[in-house]
């Protein structure tokens, strides 16, 4: 009997030791999916960063272009009214 409560001792702490073993173990795989969502949200932060930066730079680009327009624009109608007063002396 000593023999058998010795191995029923052995098997209870062996059992504990694999349940010890599968929490361990699961803590782990909690820990990588924790780090891999760490690196993903990393890289979503930089991204946005990143993006936000093209963003200002096309947005600068295309009031440069706006402004550019506009100064063509009005070129444009300087060079109409100037045409037509050419027109006008011409004709006259």
């Amino acid at each position: 009997t000593a023999y058998r409560s010795h191995l029923y001792k052995v098997q209870k702490e062996n059992e504990t030791m694999k349940v010890h073993i599968e929490r361990l173990l699961e803590q782990i795989r909690t820990n990588e999916r924790a780090n891999k969502l760490e690196a993903a949200c990393k890289w979503f932060r930089d991204e946005a960063v990143r993006l936000d930066e093209q963003q200002k730079v096309v947005e600068k680009k295309a009031n440069g272009n706006k402004k550019r327009i506009i100064s063509l624009e009005d070129e444009n109608k300087w060079l109409m009214n100037q045409l037509k007063a050419c027109k006008k002396q011409l004709k006259g």
